[in-house]
């Protein structure tokens, strides 16, 4: 047992764990991680020929570099890292707990003697002196002196006691941050899905091709994208979104570009969108009439009057980025997405065909109107998809928190050390004789500037 502990609490297990780490980190920044085989092969290119890149790839993947974040082996080097640094934070921590614990107290005259003190002559008594002294140690940051009781002429003072367990704060924080690494590697997820307009999944795709089951279902409810003024580059995309469990509706979200949605601890971001033509689709129009206006909702074909007049109107064709020619008048598509949706609507009155119009969604001054009635086109609900990402990392708090705490732990160990200061008072005829001596966890330099700046008070 004692050869195991002497093992795990060893330093150089440690540097070599650390290495290890170091450098299968840095291969898997190369390796592209959890990507497609042809991505992998891509990324091996970097450093390899092609033909060597496709022969090394499946090695590569067998080997666990292709997520290894998430390997078995990567876990194991992080869990065994977390156990040297506990093991060798609870070897060494009791006696520093001790050494945090223990109050400063007064030095023998041996113990005194044997410290290398400042000698200083004040020009002042031996009351006057203790007073002084005193001040300076406060303006010097050791806001709570201690005067011996015996004679009054030894003060003491220290500060920064519990900075000698900045170390262990330390390796808390490594330990929390590893340990939030590791439960992201074994629970954690990250996949995508695309879900078209009025549908419902509780199914993402990941990074490796396999399937992850969510524990609440995702509904689509609309989908919207706004472009640049006489342009195709999208400038907003955003899908509302209801989140399902068990049959209820649980919450509505609005899920933005940069801005994602969180529900219990599962991030939900906006990513991509696409066109997927559907035969139940629906067409959304704005139909004014003299009876008022109404939204109506319509499939392919169908017709509709508009109340208080002789107009009726059929659906007969959709360009979903329809381009006019100016010239001539010739329609044709620019792509397949809806960058520039179009419905062309056959308008008859009175049952006489009057013509065909095509009414676009991005230029409303388009629409069909004439005496009290306007016709515009504002949606083709149920064929856009959004495309969206879902991210689970449950250990991220706690390296938020270990960030935190190493944070504090190496400004302790850089920034703080455990100053302690013993200044004895003899009295010299109508003189008083002063000796500074202290220590300090960090070395000499650190008490000794402190020294430095209370004997150039006490002289001032």
């Amino acid at each position: 047992m004692n050869r195991i502990w002497k093992f795990f609490s060893s330093v150089r297990l440690a540097v070599v764990l650390f290495s290890i780490i170091s450098i299968v980190s840095i291969i898997g920044t190369v390796i592209i991680q959890n990507a497609t085989d042809e991505q992998g092969v891509r990324s091996l290119q970097k450093i390899f020929s092609e033909e060597t890149a496709k022969s090394l790839y499946p090695v590569v993947e067998k080997l666990g570099l292709t997520d290894m974040y998430s390997s078995w082996w990567f876990v194991s080097l992080l869990f065994l890292f977390c156990v040297n640094i506990v093991v060798c934070t609870i070897d060494k921590l009791p006696s520093a707990f001790r050494a945090a614990r223990s109050p400063i107290t007064p030095l023998s005259d041996e113990a005194f003697s044997s410290l290398d003190a400042r000698d200083l002559i004040i020009q002042s008594d031996e009351q006057q002196t203790k007073l002084l002294v005193v001040e300076s140690l406060k303006k010097t940051g050791f806001r709570k002196p201690i005067v011996s009781n015996d004679t009054n002429k030894v003060i003491c003072a220290e500060k920064w006691r519990f900075s000698r367990l900045g170390v262990y704060v330390t390796h808390l924080s490594i330990v929390l941050i590893f340990g939030g690494a590791m439960i992201n590697g074994l629970y954690g997820y990250n996949g995508y899905i695309n879900i078209l307009e009025g549908e419902t999944t509780d199914t993402i795709l990941l990074k490796n091709g396999t399937e992850k089951r969510l524990p609440f279902s995702i509904r689509c409810d609309d989908f919207d994208v706004r472009f640049y003024d006489n342009s195709f580059s999208a400038k907003e995309y955003k899908s509302m979104l209801t989140i399902i469990r068990g049959g209820n509706e649980l919450q509505k979200a609005e899920v933005v570009v940069n801005s994602p949605y969180v529900f219990e601890g599962v991030k939900i971001y906006q990513t991509n969108f696409g066109f997927y033509p559907q035969k139940n689709a629906l067409f959304v129009l704005n139909v004014s009439g003299p009876s008022g206006s109404e939204i109506k909702r319509l499939k392919f074909n169908d017709s509709f009057a508009i109340q208080g007049t002789d107009i009726t109107a059929k659906i007969v064709d959709f360009n979903p980025s329809i381009v006019i020619d100016q010239t001539t008048g010739a329609v044709s598509i620019r792509e397949n997405n809806m960058t520039n949706p179009a419905v062309q609507l056959e308008i008859k009155e009175s049952g006489t065909l009057k013509g065909y119009v095509w009414i676009l969604k991005r230029k409303p001054e388009t629409g069909i109107s004439g005496e009290g009635f306007k016709i515009e086109f504002q949606d083709l609900w149920g064929v856009q998809y959004t495309g969206i990402q879902v991210n689970s990392m449950p250990g991220m708090e706690i390296i938020y928190f270990g960030f935190a705490a190493l944070c504090a732990g190496l400004y302790a160990c850089f920034f703080m050390s455990h100053q302690r200061l013993w200044i004895k008072i003899e009295s010299v005829g109508s003189k008083t004789r002063v000796l500074i001596a202290g220590s300090s966890n960090r070395g000499s330099g650190v008490h000794t500037r402190k020294i430095d700046k209370i004997a150039a008070l006490l002289l001032r």
